[in-house]
Parts: C-alpha cells; structure tokens; sequence
C-alpha cells in the first residue's frame, strides 16, 4: 500500500482502526513499532491518521481494560456519535462494564465523578452501581480535540488466522471483541 492510500469508504480523519489492530495481533513487530510511535506505524499500513491529533496507544490484557473517555458530544450530539469517534470502534469496556452508557453520561455531565473515574475507577464504577468484572484492573484515559487513545484489545485465539484485507481484520477485530465478554462476566 502507498503512504496515500485511503481504503474504501474511510475518510482521512477515521482511518479503519481495525485493521491496525488486527495487523498489531499478527505481527510483534508491527505492535511494538505502533506502541513506540503510533503515527508512523499506522502511515505505514497506508491510513491516515487525523492531522494534528496526537495518537496514543495502549495495550489491554486479559487482567486489564483502558475505557477511553472521549469529548461530550455537541449540543444536540448523541453519546453513539461521540463512541464512534474512538479508535477502534466499539471499546471492550462497554462490552465488560454494564452500564457504559450511564458512565459516559455521568463522567460528561459531572466533572466531580469525571474527576474520580479518571482517579479510581473501580470506586466510581461502584458509586454508580456498577460492578467491575473481577480480575479486571481499569484505566481511564481522557481524550480530546487533540488528543486520541486507541485501545488494543487482547489478540484472540491461535487458531483465528489473519489476513491484511481491511474486511476481514474488521470482521474478525469485531467478533473478537464481541466474545470477550464472556470470560469476565459475573
């Protein structure tokens, strides 16, 4: 692929994430190079990421999740436009945690219980109600206009075999994410 290349139906602002996740599964040196600097490993794969916007990564294990809380959404935004801005798609925290959507509606409209989550998660999950999977240790980064955390799920099994066709790391980054749920459910 060439560094100008923009797979069909992506956008320069929202390069398919998926397949650098998937790519980051397959390949220990392309995950390392995307962890040192994401930027370059992710022109590398010919997507382009948004200008301007610094381009965080971190890796979730089987004993961790990173919930990446992005800007509120605009006056007359949806919070479903707002997630779908976050690299990556769908994150595991709103598959792991029940009640994602009143985390999200509590951490934008309440900055003492942002101001928590953003320091312990754990306890301000419970302040809502919310049990956190046992075995699981949160983190939460906050996002911004300048600022955007992709979020590296766990790879799935050995037997899932890879391709670089964006269909199906973005078929197979989704089924993944969506199985995830059940090792840690409670």
């Amino acid at each position: 692929m060439s560094s100008n290349h923009v797979p069909a139906g992506e956008t320069p602002a929202h390069p398919d994430y998926n397949l650098v996740i998937a790519k980051a599964w397959a390949s220990r040196s392309f995950k390392k190079r995307l962890l040192r600097d994401p930027r370059a490993a992710i022109t590398g794969l010919g997507l382009r990421p948004p200008a301007g916007v610094t381009i965080k990564v971190v890796a979730d294990s089987a004993g961790t999740c990173c919930l990446v809380l992005p800007p509120p959404p605009p006056p007359g935004g949806s919070m479903a436009e707002q997630l779908n801005k976050v690299p990556g798609g769908v994150p595991r925290a709103a598959i792991l945690l029940s009640g994602f959507d009143r985390i999200m509606t509590a951490a934008w409209s309440d900055p003492a219980f942002k101001a928590r989550l953003l320091a312990a998660p754990e306890a301000a999950l419970r302040a809502l109600e919310i049990e956190p999977p046992p075995g699981i240790v949160f983190t939460i980064v906050e996002d911004s206009a300048e600022t955007s955390t992709l979020v590296l799920p766990p790879p799935p099994p050995k037997e899932i075999e890879f391709e670089e066709e964006a269909g199906f790391a973005a078929n197979h980054a989704m089924r993944w994410l969506a199985m995830l749920a059940g090792p840690f459910a409670s």
